[in-house]
């Protein structure tokens, strides 16, 4: 071979492994820290240190090449070890070059208390378990009737449950700028139950404000949005105006109602003659119900098919 070849060769390779080198140097992690982006209610007990440490990050391993799932695997698993770790969101991990990561966490915020007969289950909008049988009150929406399939459940643990539209409850409520403070706020009980429609067995949530409304939403697995959204138009409507014991709508027109089957409808009084006046007094004895049209009638219903009436506790 050439000698002029071989020092030529000899001389780009030593280029090459003096710029992986330093390639692999600048590109070397060196740094993790963490960042907020809520509250530290319940995370007063855990440093940034501990949140690192819990990731198990790889120093000196290069940037561009590191996978980030392990670490929140490990983050996500590190509540074995310290229960606090349950209450971490790790919203992402940001790679900030050349050498340096960012984890992005966020507070889980109480929402649910899953009630059971053997235990209590404080849980946030993802149904994690924050907390088990705490000893003083917690300050969320107690939940009874949901069926859970996990076992052996621990703090960490997401819980498994057939009524999987609860874990829809949160986004779809902050659609309607509700946030967790408002709705905790607001509800103090959400009751799941099963009813039975065209030998079809469905479910049912009751929710019961603070101020002693009840909502009733069935079937909550099929246009659940748009039946939250006609709840609070309908609880707008009926608790807004009211004038000697009769409930107006917005307009300052009485409302009335007619009674079929198990459930008042509401109604025109031009179109129902024997349609009876709303009064404050029988609707402080309903609940608003939120309900599909019925199949059997409705056969390719869409999620507009949805209606609201009222049924006597």
């Amino acid at each position: 071979m050439n000698k002029k070849l071989i020092i030529s060769l000899s001389v780009l390779f030593s280029v090459v492994v003096v710029a992986l080198i330093l390639f692999w140097t600048l590109f070397a992690l060196s740094s993790v820290s963490v960042q907020f982006h809520s509250t530290k209610i319940n995370l007063q007990g855990l440093s940034d240190k501990e949140i690192v440490e819990a990731g198990g990050f790889k120093y000196g391993e290069c940037v561009l090449f590191e996978g980030k799932k392990g670490y929140e695997k490990n983050l996500k698993n590190a509540t074995k070890n310290n229960k606090l770790f349950a209450y971490i969101r790790v919203l992402n991990i940001e790679t900030v070059f050349p050498n340096k990561m960012i984890i992005h966490v966020a507070e889980r915020e109480e929402l649910f208390s899953v009630v059971t007969e053997e235990h209590t289950y404080v849980c946030d909008r993802d149904l994690r378990v924050l907390r088990i049988d705490p000893e003083e009150q917690p300050n969320t929406i107690d939940v009874n009737g949901l069926k859970i399939k996990s076992t052996e459940i621990s703090e960490g643990d997401f819980l498994d449950v057939e009524q999987g539209a609860i874990k829809d409850f949160y986004s779809l409520m902050l659609q309607t700028n509700r946030d967790v403070s408002e709705l905790v706020g607001k509800f103090k009980s959400l009751d799941v139950s099963t009813y039975t429609e065209s030998e079809t067995e469905y479910y049912s949530f009751k929710l019961t404000t603070n101020q002693d409304r009840v909502f009733v939403i069935n079937n909550p697995k099929f246009a659940f949005s748009e039946k939250i959204k006609l709840m609070f138009s309908f609880e707008s409507t009926l608790f807004g105006k009211s004038q000697d014991g009769q409930v107006l709508d917005a307009g300052g027109n009485q409302i009335y109602v007619k009674k079929y089957e198990n459930e008042y409808l509401f109604v025109s009084k031009e179109k129902e003659p024997v349609a009876q006046a709303l009064t404050t007094e029988f609707l402080s004895h309903c609940a608003i119900k939120v309900d599909n049209l019925p199949l059997d009638k409705h056969l390719h219903r869409t999620e507009k098919d949805i209606y609201a009436s009222l049924l006597e506790l």
